[in-house]
C-alpha cells in the first residue's frame, strides 16, 4: 500500500474516509467501525473521527490518509513523507504505530523520493 502525503479526501466526516477501503471490500459495518476507532485511537485523532474531511488541518489531514491505510492491515505499506506536517506529539504516536506493525510481522519502508525507491526495487519503470 501507499500512502501519499498530499491525500485526496471523499466527500463525508473523518471516519467514512477511513473507512472507505474496508467499504469496497465489503467489510460488516460493526467490524469497520470497531477497526476504524481503533486506528483513530492509535494515532490520536479519536476525537475529529466526525468533522469534514475537507476542514481538516494539513497535519490531521495527513493522519487520517495514514490511517486509511493502517485500517486495511497491508503487509507492506509505503509511506512519502509520514512525519510531515506532524507536531512532535503525533510523530511519536505514528513512530510507536509503526512499530507495533513491525512487531507483528507487517514491513513499511518511508522516504521523501519514494517513486525513486519504487524505481530502485523494480516495482515501477522509471
Amino acid at each position: 500500500m501507499y500512502i501519499h502525503d498530499k491525500p485526496v479526501f471523499l466527500k463525508g466526516d473523518v471516519e467514512y474516509n477511513i473507512s472507505i477501503g474496508l467499504r469496497i471490500r465489503s467489510v460488516e459495518e460493526p467490524l469497520i467501525r470497531d477497526r476504524c476507532r481503533a486506528v483513530m485511537e492509535e494515532l490520536g485523532i479519536e476525537g475529529i473521527s466526525a468533522k469534514n474531511a475537507y476542514s481538516l488541518s494539513a497535519g490531521r489531514a495527513h493522519l487520517v490518509s495514514i490511517a486509511r491505510g493502517f485500517v486495511l492491515d497491508p503487509e507492506i505499506i509505503f509511506l512519502d513523507e509520514p512525519f510531515t506536517y506532524l507536531d512532535s506529539e503525533k510523530r511519536s504516536l505514528l513512530a510507536k504505530a509503526l512499530q507495533r506493525r513491525r512487531a507483528l510481522g507487517r514491513g513499511w519502508l518511508w522516504y521523501h523520493m519514494i517513486w525513486r525507491w519504487l524505481g530502485l526495487l523494480g516495482l515501477i519503470g522509471l
